[in-house]
């Protein structure tokens, strides 16, 4: 019976002795898992972000090639529109926005002037922004390519 009763607190030893380490690692586990929770929660948000600047540029592009020229207040609107860009993404998509938005600023100035040329002027006037016109429908062709490295969610 002796023999028995050692037994039992020598198993009841060794299970005390192993709970610290079992709850050590278990809330290791759950630190891991909450941390990698919230770096797919930073991802998500930075997506949500970066989603809305990528569809608002592709919605300026898209209304440029629709009209052939910039609605009143656009260009105001796209700078609005990609003021987080340089925060959200790295250098090269804040510098194709910033082309994006001087070709638009140029494509304006041709507009606005188109009604005071004439003859070979007028002609050159309307191939400059027919120019500017086709360098927009390559950069929306090309724009999901540019974007989908930032918009990836990968598991």
């Amino acid at each position: 019976m002796i023999d028995c009763m050692t037994t039992q607190k020598d198993w009841i030893d060794i299970l005390s002795a192993l709970l610290t380490p079992s709850i050590a690692i278990l809330g290791i586990y759950i630190a891991l898992r909450q941390w990698f929770t919230s770096k797919n929660n930073l991802k998500l948000e930075l997506f949500d972000k970066r989603y809305i600047v990528f569809e608002n540029i592709k919605k300026f592009i898209a209304s440029i090639l629709s009209t052939g020229r910039i609605e009143e207040g656009a260009s105001i609107q796209f700078l609005r529109d990609i003021k987080s860009v340089a925060f959200l993404f790295d250098d090269e998509i804040a510098k194709l926005t910033d082309e994006k938005y001087k070709k638009a600023i140029e494509l304006d100035a041709f507009v606005k002037t188109e009604k005071m040329s004439t003859g070979k002027q007028l002609q050159q006037n309307v191939d400059k922004q027919d120019q500017i016109i086709q360098w927009f429908k390559g950069q929306l062709n090309g724009i999901d390519k540019i974007f989908r490295k930032y918009l990836k969610l990968k598991h």
